[in-house]
């Protein structure tokens, strides 16, 4: 089931133009969750850009650019993966405990362009922007128990010891204690990127030659921010009617820092 909607519009004479455009793409994925549960994504995205400028035929030409830009996602996607017999199997299956996993970012940008030329011999150029992008994506980081690993239980589901965290990796079993929850983990971080920029230009030519001479600089700052945080799940009866998963509560961060 995947829908996709697309529109745009644009205007523009000799002095002024603008385009608008918009995107929305959804699908509710191709995976089969296990007792229910959406594969699927959602992602839109929407664009201005508008120029503006001044006669094209005079000595001194005046031109503005701007343009703005958001586009968000929502994807109901995991890391967690089957063991091969199942695989084998039904290769489009997803374990039930991997339905909380989602990953969500959303997208600002902002760009403004001035352009001043005199002649075909000077051309002056400023140019500021603005990039903002956040992404927070939660998902199965593993079981409460140091002992035991995803790998170690998908790849040999079967062991004596892997037996039951497998059960419960499928919600065929609850969590009994503390050491049979799973950790779910959230990578939340976000990333700026802005600056300032110039740049000229001087062209001067005779016969047979060509001379130019560009000059420029750059005022420019990006900072990233991370705040990554986990909290433990237990899997219920499957029988129970308030649902198969239950969070349980925090657990103490793993990383939290900022760099600039």
């Amino acid at each position: 089931n995947t829908a996709k909607a697309h529109a745009h519009y644009g205007w523009g004479n000799e002095y002024f133009g603008f385009v608008v455009e918009g995107i929305q793409l959804q699908t509710d994925g191709f995976k089969e969750i296990d007792f229910g549960g959406d594969s699927g994504f959602l992602k839109r995205e929407a664009m201005m850009k508008m120029r503006l400028n001044s006669d094209p035929n005079a000595e001194v030409f005046h031109q503005l650019n701007l343009k703005l830009g958001w586009s968000t996602e929502v994807s109901n996607e995991t890391y967690l993966g089957l063991t091969a017999a199942d695989f084998d199997a039904t290769p489009y299956r997803r374990y039930a405990t991997s339905q909380l996993a989602e990953m969500a970012w959303e997208r600002l940008q902002g760009k403004v362009d001035y352009s001043l030329s005199i002649g075909d011999n000077w051309e002056l150029k400023i140019t500021g922007y603005h990039h903002r992008f956040s992404r927070a994506w939660e998902k199965l980081n593993g079981f409460n128990n140091n002992q035991v690993t995803f790998e170690d239980v998908l790849t040999d589901p079967t062991s004596s010891r892997n037996r039951t965290f497998y059960e419960i990796l499928t919600g065929s079993s609850p969590s009994l204690d503390n050491s049979e929850q799973l950790i779910l983990g959230l990578n939340d971080r976000s990333y700026v990127s802005q600056g300032i920029q110039a740049s000229a230009q001087w062209r001067t030519s005779g016969k047979g030659w060509k001379n130019q001479l560009q000059m420029g600089a750059r005022l420019h700052a990006d900072y990233a921010k991370r705040n990554h945080s986990e909290r433990l799940v237990a899997v219920n009866d499957p029988q129970n009617a308030a649902g198969l998963l239950t969070i349980e509560g925090d657990r103490q961060p793993t990383l939290q820092n900022k760099g600039e």
